[in-house]
């Protein structure tokens, strides 16, 4: 404790003073002070210091990784990997695949959808086939008896690969 009173009361200043001769705004400097101590110094007891890095280390692990994947190299990287992205707007489903569907299949909470309706999505939406930047899209509007709640979506694309994605469907648009 006397040590970190010490960097605060002794350095802080200087370093005040010599940032703000090179031209630093004061929130530059104070972001600068607060990497320089630390919060969880200030504690005494090991474990609340153990527990205050571990807790920071994570939450800057996992603002690197969501600042990572939102990039647009790593987007397009995902893109291209991915076998299939499938959303639901405006009660619409919208499939972007690597490969050719073959198949598809609405799984509703509420129970089965009726077999001619099921077919009827599975043809509209396979036959909506369009090419995009060298990706097979497909957009079809859902059933009209689909009902809201959560809504099971598979995908099965020529060479045997399945993709599945599980939406919220609030039965106008999904959640």
């Amino acid at each position: 404790m006397f040590f970190v009173a010490n960097v605060q009361a002794g350095f802080g200043p200087f370093i005040n003073a010599y940032l703000t001769s090179v031209a630093w705004t004061q929130v530059e400097i104070g972001i600068v002070l607060s990497i320089i101590v630390p919060p969880f110094w200030v504690h005494s007891d090991p474990d609340s210091v153990r527990a205050g890095v571990g807790a920071t280390t994570v939450r800057r692990l996992l603002l690197q990784l969501a600042r990572d994947l939102k990039s647009t190299p790593t987007r397009q990287i995902l893109r291209e990997r991915t076998g299939a992205g499938i959303a639901i707007a405006d009660r619409r489903l919208r499939v972007d695949a690597a490969e050719s569907l073959v198949t598809v299949r609405l799984r509703p909470a509420g129970g089965p959808l009726p077999a001619a309706a099921a077919q009827r999505f599975e043809q509209e939406l396979l036959a909506s086939l369009k090419m995009r930047d060298g990706r097979f899209s497909y957009e079809a509007p859902l059933p009209g008896e689909l009902a809201a709640g959560p809504l099971q979506v598979l995908v099965g694309t020529l060479t045997g690969g399945v993709a599945s994605a599980t939406l919220q469907f609030g039965g106008g648009a999904a959640q």
